[in-house]
C-alpha cells in the first residue's frame, strides 16, 4: 500500500498535507484515502479522506468524496485490501497498524471541516460565476 505524503492547496490558498494510505480503484473511478498530518479542527485524528482522482483538461486533480455510499465502497475495498495482505503473509510496520487500526474504527472519512471547505468553495464559485454575468451584461449594455 502506497506511502506518499501529498500537499494540497484548497481553494482559499490554505495547503494541507496528507498521507497517502491507499489508491483504491471501484469500477472506472480511482480513489485515494488520505490521512491529514496536521489534524484540522472539527476532524477526530482517527479519521481519514477519502479523494477522487479525475483528469480535468489533462490533468490530474483529487476532489473530496462527500457521498456516504462511495465513501463506504472505498473503505470496503480498503478493508478487504489489508485482509488479503495479511492473509498474504505481508508485514505490517507499527505507524501502518495504528492508521489502519484508527481506520477501521471509524468507518467514514466525511467531517465538518471537509463538509465546510467543499461548502464554502462551492459558495465562492456562485459568487465569481455571479459577478462575471454581472460583468459581462453590464459590458453588453454598455455597447
Amino acid at each position: 500500500m502506497a506511502k506518499r505524503t501529498v500537499t494540497l492547496q484548497s481553494a482559499f490558498g490554505e495547503e494541507m498535507t496528507f498521507i497517502e494510505i491507499a489508491s483504491i480503484s471501484c469500477g472506472e473511478s480511482v480513489f485515494l484515502l488520505m490521512k491529514p498530518t496536521v489534524c484540522p479542527e472539527g476532524m477526530d485524528e482517527d479519521e481519514a479522506v477519502v479523494f477522487e482522482v479525475e483528469t480535468v483538461q489533462g490533468e490530474e486533480r483529487l476532489t473530496v468524496v462527500l457521498d456516504d455510499e462511495i465513501i463506504d465502497v472505498v473503505f470496503e475495498e480498503y478493508y478487504r485490501m489489508v485482509a488479503d495482505a495479511l492473509e498474504k503473509g505481508v508485514e505490517i510496520t507499527d505507524e501502518t497498524e495504528e492508521v489502519e487500526e484508527s481506520l477501521i474504527e471509524e468507518s467514514v472519512a466525511e467531517t465538518e471541516a471537509v463538509e465546510e471547505i467543499a461548502e464554502e468553495t462551492a459558495e465562492a464559485v456562485g459568487e465569481a460565476v455571479a459577478e462575471a454575468e454581472e460583468t459581462q451584461e453590464e459590458e453588453e449594455a454598455a455597447e
